[in-house]
């Protein structure tokens, strides 16, 4: 116990201390020299580990100094790079080998000698290569050229089979010409005819016409529509307020009024030694008043002249008022 006790007070007073607490304090300060003694023993483990290391380290640098002129400061670098080049000189030698395998049996296959006294090829291999892009230029452009060809080929003879019905459809083409000039030739003799027959017209009929005409509106109307006018068509323009103005310009009742007194003239113009009767369908409807009965009274006086059938619908345009 006096061992111990002076043991424990290298680290402290421990005279108030008990028993069981100098015991915990010993037990805790064997625990602490047994770890302080692992701890050393590692060190000294390190240190030797360390040493050997470095060692290695020489070792391998000498070992690897004689395969590059420069090294990493990474020996572990240098060591990959190594294998790298191991694998190469593998793979180079297995080449290499199968090379050589190659060439002794091209010799076993060909006469060496022969081949080395054969002449040397007019041209290089880049202008062999060279000359054959230029022939594979040239075949695709035959090949195009040959397949135009084809195409045109194969629409020629489809032509070729339409020849036969080019053939009829051409011959009644013809025909069909032929109808046409026919019937063109028809039209301009009437076209001719009718010119005549206008000319004639106007030259015969429409003195008549005109007079008629100013007859028989002055009837129905009494001046009140102005001075009229009628053509070689047969249109009516009438000259009003200092102005001419075609007949759209007027109500229905004044249309009809000059469509009556026209066809009543073209009838005394057309007939002069005939005696038509003339049928009327109700032609007075859009007319009233002073105006109806003036219509109502010529046709009275026409019906001296010529027979009349005359149709109503309603009685106010039966009689005059």
């Amino acid at each position: 116990i006096n061992r111990i006790n002076s043991w424990l007070e290298t680290y402290g007073d421990v005279t108030s201390l008990s028993f069981g607490q100098k015991e915990d304090l010993w037990n805790n300060v064997k625990r602490s020299r047994t770890e302080y003694l692992r701890i050393e023993d590692k060190l000294a483990k390190y240190k030797q580990i360390s040493e050997n290391g470095e060692n290695l380290k020489n070792e391998l640098f000498e070992l690897t100094k004689n395969y590059f002129n420069e090294l990493d400061e990474n020996p572990s670098k240098n060591v990959n790079l190594l294998k790298e080049k191991r694998k190469e000189y593998s793979r180079l030698f297995k080449e290499l080998a199968d090379l050589k395998a190659r060439k002794e049996q091209f010799k076993n296959e060909n006469d060496i000698e022969i081949l080395k006294n054969m002449a040397v090829p007019e041209h290089n291999l880049g202008e062999l290569q060279s000359h054959e892009k230029a022939l594979e230029n040239d075949l695709d452009g035959i090949t195009v050229e040959e397949n135009n060809a084809r195409e045109q080929i194969r629409n020629l003879s489809e032509d070729a089979d339409r020849c036969s019905e080019l053939g009829s459809e051409i011959d009644q083409l013809y025909e069909e010409l032929k109808i046409g000039e026919e019937r063109l030739e028809i039209l301009n003799k009437t076209v001719q005819c009718l010119g005549n027959a206008k000319e004639n017209f106007s030259t015969r009929y429409m003195d008549k016409m005109y007079q008629g005409f100013e007859h028989y509106i002055k009837m129905l109307d009494n001046g009140t529509l102005g001075e009229t006018h009628i053509d070689l068509e047969l249109n009516v323009n009438v000259s009003a307020y200092g102005s001419q103005k075609s007949l759209d310009y007027f109500s229905t009742g004044y249309k009809d009024l000059v469509g009556i007194a026209t066809r009543f003239a073209l009838i005394d113009a057309l007939f002069e030694n005939e005696k038509p009767f003339i049928i009327l369908d109700d032609p007075f409807t859009n007319l009233d008043g002073e105006k109806l009965n003036k219509a109502l009274s010529m046709i009275q006086e026409i019906s001296r002249k010529y027979q009349i059938i005359y149709f109503v619908c309603h009685e106010s345009r039966v009689t005059c008022n």
